[in-house]
């Protein structure tokens, strides 16, 4: 049979020596169901200089003991590859499960071989395998099958393929947020006790959720507060609620580094098992920088968006709930002295209400800023390819550099090695020149010109070619050579893979703000065009930082110090062509100048 679903939610599996990828997913009806899918996980070495008939031999026999099951080659194929823009000859060695693989390759490299892709997430490589998209419409065929330990209907597919880049529209999204019990201002989840727990959600149908629990009695009015016996007990609530509720979509602000753990922590003081996943798993949680999870729930921390994405088009210079939430929503935080919780709690428990209702705002806040921002991380995800909890937490670097992968799979390419620890080292100690500031003229004028150019920096890097692959090419020697650097140069024959996949993020981009300016025009909902806009512009601007991340698998600090030559090039002959033209230049600065 055939069914189509939205997949939001990814973890791989082993099971009678099979490896499966499991794919929690919303299906068209609005029901939830896990797709199993098998799947072999793979990395590849190069054979060149090898003798490929003793290196076959030696695979066969290749056993590394574990403390589950040895990890082993099962098969291999020979395949042709770009690696930085040279095609060459290497084996695509399939492991028995994912773990074996960095096993595997590092033997392998032991023997002196080279190791390739070693390091990808399995998730990460299923879904570009495939050409799978999260949270976007994709089908499967098979056969529905029991598995006890799971909540929601397992299918078991032979096949499973992307239908088209639609994505779901309704999602039912659940809110929380803590208050803790602290004398003085501290974060210590073995001594200071959760005093509060705030929900507030919305189904698909827009049907809203609030609910405040405590354990302290006091009179009030409060019709979302429930009173329960102890802390104990208000976690046990918690855990129902959650099971209850069943939420597509778990936020709030800073969950996976404050609330999530907290709760956690707090749990297993009472030894209450928070098996809140779909397969009866427990809540996950590591330090304070590291994802919160559960199982089957796509869990969106908002401040790690905002932070690492989003916050570049804030005007705030605060991450702050209240910062965020003013400038995003219109709404400030409401206003108590949270450092008097403590001994309101202890001494006067009918103040307790303002404390409910500033709990409670705090996770509506949060609710709302995952609505706002729904968007937003829907078309990061669809551009990136990733599952959106990974990619909502990734830095820009993190950002281009997945973005370059999936679409190396489309292009042949193999992805470079990332730096070791000591060429980190070594890449961070190296600099380039920056861009070229005219030194402004103190004073206030009128009738000024503001001339900028569209997108500098990656548009030089499209135009010039500018990559590792083309970078001092044999066939261009005598070509363009780079202002002020004669000693560098790109291909100037063919277009290398870097700079065509940032020309087609452009040249999508000017589309998108044709079709945003018509949609305009026609007085229709932007919302999505302007967050598709906003992600292509963002991962645009950010290639150029990347090719000199000292971290950065296409690290190329010669393509980056080239990019900013060209620059200013470009603002250097804008300058004087206007001057030639009887402009005064007042100030300029890297692509824009200030013509009187």
């Amino acid at each position: 049979m055939n069914i189509r679903f939205y997949p939001y939610d990814f973890e791989y599996r082993l099971k009678d020596g099979k490896v499966f990828m499991l794919l929690y997913s919303k299906l068209e009806d609005g029901s939830k169901a896990c797709i199993w899918h098998e799947h072999q996980p793979y990395f590849f070495a190069s054979i060149d200089n090898v003798n490929t008939a003793t290196l076959g031999d030696e695979l066969s026999k290749l056993h590394l003991e574990q403390q589950s099951e040895p990890a082993k080659v099962v098969r291999w194929e020979l395949c042709k590859k770009q690696l930085l823009g040279k095609e060459q000859q290497f084996w695509k060695l399939y492991t028995n499960y994912p773990k074996a693989v960095p096993l595997i390759a590092k033997q392998l490299e032991e023997w002196g071989m080279q190791c390739y892709e070693r390091d990808i997430l399995f998730v990460h490589r299923y879904l570009r395998d495939l050409g799978l998209t999260p949270l976007t419409l994709t089908q499967a065929e098979g056969e529905f099958a029991t598995e006890p330990l799971f909540r929601i209907p397992v299918f078991h597919a032979a096949s499973v393929t992307p239908v088209s880049k639609e994505h779901c529209l309704k999602w039912k999204i659940l809110s929380l947020d803590i208050e803790t019990y602290a004398e003085r201002k501290e974060i210590n989840p073995k001594k200071n006790p959760i005093l509060m727990i705030a929900f507030h959600g919305a189904d698909e149908e827009g049907k809203e959720f609030k609910k405040v629990i405590t354990w302290k009695q006091f009179p009030h009015e409060l019709e979302y507060l429930e009173v329960v016996s102890d802390e104990a007990a208000m976690l046990d609530r918690f855990r129902q609620i959650m099971l209850d509720y069943q939420p597509d979509i778990l936020t709030g602000y800073y969950t996976d580094g404050f609330d999530m753990p907290y709760i956690k922590a707090r749990a297993e003081k009472f030894h209450i098992t928070l098996d809140l996943g779909l397969d009866h798993s427990d809540l996950l949680t590591g330090n304070r920088e590291e994802e919160a999870r559960i199982k089957g729930i796509l869990h969106l921390d908002m401040l790690k968006f905002i932070k690492y994405i989003f916050g570049k088009n804030l005007k705030t210079d605060s991450f702050s709930l209240d910062a965020v939430s003013q400038e995003l929503l219109g709404y400030h935080k409401h206003k108590v002295d949270l450092d008097s919780l403590a001994s309101v709690w202890n001494e006067h428990p009918e103040q307790l209400a303002e404390f409910c209702a500033y709990n409670l705002h705090d996770a509506y806040l949060a609710f709302q800023l995952c609505k706002t921002l729904l968007l937003d991380m829907i078309e990061f995800t669809k551009i990136i390819g990733l599952p959106t909890n990974d990619v909502i937490r990734m830095s820009f670097s993190r950002l281009v550099e997945n973005y370059i992968m999936t679409r190396a799979m489309e292009y042949n390419v193999l992805a470079p090695n990332k730096p070791i620890s000591q060429e980190k080292e070594h890449r961070q100690e190296e600099s380039i020149q920056g861009a070229f500031v005219f030194e402004p003229t103190p004073g206030l004028y009128k009738d000024l010109v503001v001339f900028d150019f569209r997108s500098l920096y990656p548009t030089i890097i499209t135009a010039h070619n500018i990559g590792p692959e083309g970078f001092r090419c044999a066939c261009c020697q005598a070509q363009a050579h780079v202002p002020e650097k004669e000693e560098y140069w790109f291909c100037q024959r063919e277009k290398k893979f870097l700079p065509t996949v940032l020309e087609e993020l452009i040249l999508r981009r000017a589309d998108i703000k044709r079709l945003l300016k018509e949609a305009q025009g026609k007085g229709e909902d932007t919302k999505l065009l302007e967050s598709r806009s906003y992600a292509l512009k963002i991962l645009g601007n950010s290639f150029y930082g990347y090719l000199g991340f000292y971290g950065a698998r296409w690290y190329c600090l010669e393509c980056a110090a080239s990019t900013t030559a060209y620059a200013r090039d470009y603002i250097k002959k804008t300058i004087q062509k206007a001057e030639e033209k009887g402009f005064r230049v007042i100030y300029a600065d890297t692509d824009s100048c200030f013509l009187l």
